[in-house]
């Protein structure tokens, strides 16, 4: 997109403004002065159908229009990479804001999905528009698609990163697309994050550009910072259909929100995996065996417990499973060994001797009452 202001005079000199020339003194095509000293300005314009997140500066005495152009770039997120074609009429034509005649020249980033309009009222000072004019002399062109996609610093707070991209150029053998990664969630006034070019050739798969890594500050947070991101593009595919158009879409990441610790499990290997409440399972350690070449040389310490002893050797740790160890059953409760079945066959046989012990001891005894009685 290619947007020009309203030529800006600057009323300490009577002459076009240029960057230099400080925001108190500039006013209009129609002599009005625009902007005063403790204005609070607001730019809040639409970007490819979306309303980019408004960005503010403070008019000092010595805030000059270099410093508005500096934040139009930073807010709207203008990317050097990729070029536009020049213009005769606005010169070159590589992406940016600067001033030119008394202007403010706005050249976006190619693709539908970064195109720029700025209108009266997008432009504020103290809540109140700027009667400031632009002309859309282009509009941004290249087929585009753009998707959000959240990543996490290192106290798991949220922060979205907004990647675009667009059809650059083809040849007979290959296509290319640039993105464009932002994030209004970075410490600093500009959005802009990073920028590549992706190469696909014939069949559409990926020969150059499949990883990218960029950084994001997190300079007013508590968090780690800069945190460091890797993409990996390697799943996109350069072929869409005419009636689709392209779409981009976040297929997984491996960080998250703040979570607890829910649950745990323990596999047949002894590794101790939590569940926490944000969904993700992570490893919290391993319970390990050990083996003594003489088990029955381990001495007794009360309690079902036993320790190392002189005949048992020195015990030999490893994880269940391996080296001749056995393996772990989670949440099961130990038999002691014990056959439920045959003891209680045993315990029933037991029952029965002693019943029938029992009744010759009584018969017995009887007998011998009785000869007692017949001796006297």
């Amino acid at each position: 997109a290619l947007l020009l202001s309203e030529v800006l005079t600057d009323a300490s000199t009577a002459a076009d403004a240029t960057a230099a020339s400080l925001l108190s003194d500039l006013q209009n095509a129609g002599g009005q002065p625009l902007f005063a000293v403790g204005d609070t300005l607001s730019l809040n314009a639409p970007k490819g159908g979306r309303r980019i997140e408004p960005g503010t500066l403070l008019v000092e005495a010595a805030t000059t229009l270099g410093d508005l152009a500096l934040l139009f770039d930073e807010i709207i997120g203008i990317h050097s990479g990729g070029t536009i074609p020049d213009d005769p009429n606005s010169g070159p034509g590589q992406p940016g804001v600067d001033v030119v005649g008394g202007q403010l020249r706005i050249v976006g980033n190619r693709g539908t999905i970064n195109d720029l309009n700025l209108g009266v009222g997008d432009i504020t000072a103290n809540g109140s528009a700027v009667s400031l004019s632009f002309d859309k002399l282009e509009s941004a062109d290249g087929e585009s698609a753009i998707t959000d996609f959240v990543v996490f610093d290192s106290l798991g707070q949220p922060i979205v990163v907004k990647m675009t991209a667009y059809l650059e150029s083809q040849t007979p053998t290959a296509t290319f697309f640039r993105y464009f990664l932002e994030s209004t969630d970075d410490s600093d006034t500009d959005v802009v994050l990073a920028d590549g070019l992706i190469e696909f050739d014939g069949t559409g798969r990926i020969v150059n550009g499949g990883t990218a890594s960029f950084a994001i500050d997190r300079n007013a947070t508590a968090a780690l910072s800069p945190v460091l991101i890797n993409a990996d593009f390697s799943r996109i595919s350069g072929i869409s259909s005419a009636a689709a158009g392209s779409t981009l879409s976040l297929i997984s990441q491996d960080g998250a929100s703040p979570g607890t610790l829910s649950s745990f499990v323990i596999d047949e290997g002894g590794v101790i995996n939590g569940i926490f409440d944000n969904g993700l399972l992570r490893t919290l350690g391993q319970v390990v065996l050990a083996g003594f070449r003489n088990p029955h040389g381990l001495l007794e310490a009360g309690d079902t417990a036993f320790r190392e002893g002189p005949a048992s050797g020195a015990p030999l740790l490893v994880a269940p499973g391996t080296f001749g160890a056995g393996t772990i059953r989670s949440g099961a409760i130990e038999l002691s060994n014990t056959d439920i079945g045959r003891s209680l066959v045993e315990l029933i046989v037991a029952s029965t001797n002693y019943r029938g012990n029992a009744r010759v001891i009584s018969s017995v005894q009887q007998l011998v009452d009785e000869l007692l009685v017949l001796g006297r």
